[in-house]
């Protein structure tokens, strides 16, 4: 038997020797693709990609004590996480009830509503229900009362490295981050061209063959001096994110009836601003020189893939403060009582908050 301090669960699109032989294959042939051609490395996780990718990545920088789609009938964990899937989120809380883990936590990509699925989220074997922001916590919150308390907001990190712009790079583009808003986008070209801003269109459609290559959307944020992101809402906004890391500032649209909306989540003063209308953006365009944005900066503070999984690493150690679970009496009366064993370490290293700037390497994945 096998104990881990943390497991992380997803769906596999194939099996896992099927998807390490893919991933062998593909790293091997990135040896001899120059580096503005080539994608990021794959991971041989299941998921989604850049969700899965960020948790297994930063807790091995973070050297957790982890393991990655092991067998349940031969793992015991302090805690685990079931990022997608239905079939691995009931396995997970079968092998909860007879005592594989003392705490279970489900998201972000498990369901798109907390009543989906036969309201599986609601369980009361799952302890906490990960979102990616804030927004996503407060629709959940409406939606299902009683998740109120329960909710981690734990966003997903980004790859700073290969998210990084070329030095001595010539910025003089305006790039138009279309997910599905072409005659928007189209509007956008015509006005902002005729206003002596040279632009660039990448797009983001329903089907797989009208979206983007990874290295085709750093290309492009290579040559832009500012990104405006055309989406109607985004509950985690990966794109932005790498935007952001790449050193873009992003002006993100409000469409009519989302005027006051944060259609982005994590656009801060440090990052962009929205706009809603076409004088606003050009009158942000004209101002961007002197405006003081630092985007890479924020996202080395905030949201690389080290800084995100040592929150969520902290936010479980919260959850085990002292031992201490919450069981409701008879009479309504609450108390604290310990949980079976006691007090138990925190997780990655005997305090309280683990610190992201003292990075390990981890043996086990």
């Amino acid at each position: 038997m096998a104990y881990y301090d943390f497991v992380v669960f997803a769906r596999q699109p194939s099996t896992l020797r099927q998807v390490r032989a893919y991933t062998a294959l593909i790293r091997g042939f990135a040896r001899v693709v120059p580096f503005a051609w080539r994608d990021p490395l794959p991971r041989s996780v299941g998921g989604h990609y850049s969700h899965t990718r960020s948790v297994v990545v930063g807790l091995e920088q973070l050297g957790i004590n982890f393991a990655y789609q092991p067998r349940l009938e031969r793992t015991q964990a302090r805690a685990a996480l079931v990022l997608l899937g239905i079939d691995e989120l009931k396995a997970a809380i079968e092998w909860r009830r007879r005592g594989g883990c003392k705490l279970l936590l489900a998201g972000p990509t498990v369901v798109e509503r907390p009543h989906d699925q036969d309201q599986i989220l609601l369980s009361p074997e799952i302890d906490r229900v990960v979102v990616a922001s804030d927004k996503v916590r407060l629709l959940y919150e409406s939606l299902a009362p009683q998740l109120i308390g329960r909710i981690l907001v734990c966003p997903s990190g980004v790859d700073e490295n290969y998210w990084r712009a070329s030095p001595g790079r010539p910025q003089n583009r305006v790039l138009i981050y279309n997910k599905r808003m072409p005659q928007v986008a189209s509007q956008l070209v015509s006005v902002l061209s005729r206003n002596g801003f040279p632009c660039e269109v990448i797009n983001y459609g329903e089907r797989r063959k009208d979206r983007y290559r990874f290295h085709q959307y750093r290309s492009a944020l290579n040559r832009a001096f500012v990104c405006i992101m055309l989406t109607l809402d985004e509950p985690s906004g990966n794109m932005a994110t790498e935007c952001w890391s790449m050193g873009v500032p992003t002006m993100a649209y409000r469409a009519p009836g989302y005027e006051n909306a944060a259609t982005l989540p994590f656009l801060s003063s440090a990052t962009g601003s929205y706009w809603s209308s076409m004088d606003e953006l050009l009158g942000l365009l004209r101002d961007l020189p002197f405006a003081n944005y630092q985007p890479r900066n924020w996202v080395m503070t905030n949201m690389t893939d080290a800084i995100c999984s040592a929150n969520l690493i902290n936010l479980v150690n919260k959850i085990e403060v002292d031992g201490l679970t919450r069981e409701t009496l008879d009479g309504g009366e609450s108390r604290l009582i310990a949980v079976e064993g006691g007090a138990t370490p925190a997780l990655g290293q005997n305090q309280a908050e683990f610190d992201p700037s003292q990075l390990g390497k981890s043996s086990q994945h």
